[in-house]
C-alpha cells in the first residue's frame, strides 16, 4: 500500500478514536484532576472500561496507530508528521456534515490550505531521505522532552482549570511526539537489519521492533501520553486540547526531522509543510496576530475560544449559545456556576429559553432556587440512570442518601467515612448484592464508582479525599415515614 495512503488513513482512524473517547471521558469521569487519577487510577478507568464506546474509541485509535506504523520507515518523520494534520481536516468535515456545524470563510480557507499542503506533500514527499539518529540522541531527547512534562504536570493545576488544560494537553503532545520520534528509529534499525525490511504483518518484524530500546522507551511514552490526554479531557475542552497537542506532536517531530535526521527541505516540501500549518492556524477560532494576551498560556486560550462581538445581539447572542450548551450538556446547571453575565442573561431570558428548548427537544425543565435540570422522561437523553438496578446501582443510591444529610451539618464528607459506610451497608444488604461486595476493600472499589456516577450527574463534587455533596442530591434524601390515623385491628 502506498504509504500517503497509509498515512492518510492512519489519520482518520484516530480522529474518530480521540473524538469519541473524548465524548464518553466527559461523560463518565469529569473534571477529575490529575493528582486525583495517579492516587486511585482504578477510580478513573474502571467506569472507562465498562463503556463500549470509549473502547470502540481506544480500538480505533489503536488501529490508526497501527497502520502508522507501517508507513513510518517509509516516509521522512517531517513529512509523516505534516500529514497527519489530516486529523484535523476530518474532525472538522465530521463536524459539518454529521453534526451540522458552519464554518466561516477563514476557516474554509484554511482547510482548502491544510488539502493542498498534504496533496503536495502527497506528490512530492512520499520519500524517505533522512539518515538514522543515534541513540544517544534519542536518550538525551527523552531525557529533555520528560524535565518539561514534569514541569507541566506540577505547574498547571496551581493555574487553575484553564493552565490544567493546556499544560496536560501540551504535556501530552510532547510525549506522542517524542514517541513518534522513538518509533521512527525502532523502525528504521529493524529495516536496516531485516533482508525483506520492515512489515507490521510479519511477525519477525514485530519480534525485532519489540526487542529495540527506542522501542521499549516508546511504549511507557506513549502509555504516559495517554493518562495526561485522558486527564485533559476530562477537565478541558476538546478544540483546545486537539490545537495544544498539535505543538508538541508535530511541531516537535516536524523540527527533528528537518534539523537533527537532515530530512531534505526542497522548496516544494517545506511549502506543503507551511501550507498545512497555516491551515490549521486558520481553522482557529482567532488569528494569532489579534490576540493580544500577555503570556504564552492566556494567547493560546484566547486562539480557542469565542470572538465576542461588539454589538449588544452580538453579545446576547454569544451568551444565549453559552447558556444553551451548558443547559443540554451538564445534567444540572447551578447558579453558583455561572459567569455573572450568563447568570443576568438566563435570569432575563428564564421563561422564552426553557420554552423553546422543550419545544425542540422534550426535555422537561426543573427549575429550582440553586439551579435548572433539564429532564427526560424517556430517560433516553444520558447512559447513567440513577437510580439503577444491580449492586453498582443500590450503592450509589444508598451513598446518595448517606450525602444527602451533609448539607444540613454543612461539611464535606471525608471518602474514609463513606468507604466505613458502604463496608457496612455491605455486610446488611450481602444476600442481595453479588458475593464479591461484602469481602474485604470491596467498599473502595463500590465508592469509586458511585461517586463518579453521582459526580457526572452533578450531585456531588470531589476535592481530594473530601466529598461535597451539592444541592440537586436533595431529592435523595428521605424522612422517616409517618403513619396517619388508627392502626386497624
Amino acid at each position: 500500500m502506498d504509504p500517503v495512503a497509509l498515512v492518510v488513513t492512519s489519520a482518520a482512524l484516530q480522529a474518530a478514536g480521540s473524538t469519541l473517547q473524548k465524548q464518553r471521558v466527559a461523560a463518565r469521569v469529569p473534571q477529575t484532576p490529575l493528582g486525583q487519577l495517579l492516587r486511585r487510577p482504578q477510580a478513573f478507568f474502571v467506569p472507562l472500561l465498562g463503556d463500549r464506546r470509549w473502547l470502540l474509541g481506544g480500538a480505533l485509535g489503536l488501529a490508526g496507530g497501527i497502520v502508522g506504523l507501517q508507513a513510518v520507515p517509509l516516509v521522512d518523520l517531517s513529512v509523516l508528521k505534516a500529514l497527519g494534520r489530516l486529523e484535523t481536516l476530518l474532525v472538522v468535515v465530521a463536524g459539518v456534515v454529521l453534526l451540522g456545524e458552519r464554518l466561516r470563510a477563514v476557516e474554509v480557507g484554511g482547510l482548502a490550505l491544510l488539502l493542498a499542503g498534504a496533496l503536495v506533500l502527497a506528490l512530492h514527499g512520499g520519500v524517505a531521505t533522512g539518515v538514522a539518529a543515534t541513540r544517544e540522541t534519542h536518550l538525551a531527547l527523552v531525557a529533555a522532552v520528560l524535565a518539561v512534562v514534569l514541569y507541566l504536570a506540577l505547574r498547571g493545576p496551581r493555574t487553575g482549570t484553564r493552565g490544567s488544560e493546556l499544560a496536560l494537553a501540551a504535556a501530552a503532545g510532547l510525549l506522542f511526539g517524542t514517541g513518534d520520534i522513538l518509533v521512527k528509529g525502532a523502525t528504521e534499525a529493524v529495516e536496516a537489519a531485516a533482508q525483506s525490511g520492515f512489515r507490521v504483518a510479519d511477525a519477525g518484524s514485530l519480534a525485532e521492533l519489540a526487542g529495540t530500546p527506542e522501542f521499549l522507551i516508546a511504549v511507557p511514552t506513549y502509555v504516559l501520553g495517554g493518562i495526561l490526554m485522558q486527564a485533559a479531557f476530562s477537565v478541558g475542552r476538546v478544540a483546545v486540547i486537539g490545537a495544544v497537542m498539535a505543538i508538541g506532536s508535530v511541531a516537535l517531530p516536524i523540527g527533528f526531522g528537518l534539523l537533527v535526521l537532515g530530512e531534505q527541505a526542497t522548496g516544494l516540501r517545506l511549502a506543503g509543510i507551511a501550507a498545512v500549518a497555516l491551515g490549521t492556524v486558520l481553522i482557529a477560532r482567532r488569528g494569532p496576530s489579534t490576540v493580544a494576551g500577555a503570556g504564552f498560556a492566556d494567547r493560546l486560550r484566547a486562539i480557542t475560544e469565542d470572538v465576542q462581538p461588539d454589538t449588544e445581539d452580538g453579545r446576547n447572542r454569544v451568551l444565549r449559545h453559552a447558556v444553551t450548551r451548558r443547559l443540554l450538556d451538564d445534567p444540572v446547571v447551578y447558579y453558583a456556576d455561572l459567569t455573572e453575565e450568563e447568570r443576568t442573561y438566563l435570569d432575563r431570558q428564564r421563561g422564552p429559553l426553557l420554552r423553546r428548548i422543550q419545544q425542540a427537544t422534550g426535555l422537561v425543565p426543573e427549575v429550582r432556587a440553586e439551579g435548572i435540570a433539564l429532564v427526560d422522561p424517556t430517560g433516553e437523553a444520558t447512559d447513567l440512570a440513577m437510580p439503577e438496578e444491580g449492586t453498582d446501582g443500590h450503592a450509589t443510591l444508598l451513598v446518595a442518601e448517606y450525602l444527602a444529610a451533609a448539607p444540613a451539618e454543612g461539611r464535606p464528607v471525608p471518602l474514609d467515612e463513606l468507604h466505613r459506610h458502604l463496608a457496612a451497608m455491605a455486610q446488611r444488604h450481602r444476600t442481595h448484592w453479588r458475593k464479591t461486595a461484602a469481602e474485604p476493600g470491596a467498599e473502595r472499589e463500590l465508592t469509586a464508582r458511585a461517586l463518579h456516577r453521582l459526580t457526572a450527574l452533578g450531585l456531588v463534587r470531589m476535592s481530594g479525599e473530601q466529598v461535597t455533596a451539592l444541592p440537586a442530591i436533595a431529592r435523595y434524601r428521605y424522612a422517616e415515614p409517618t403513619i396517619v390515623g388508627k392502626k386497624d385491628a
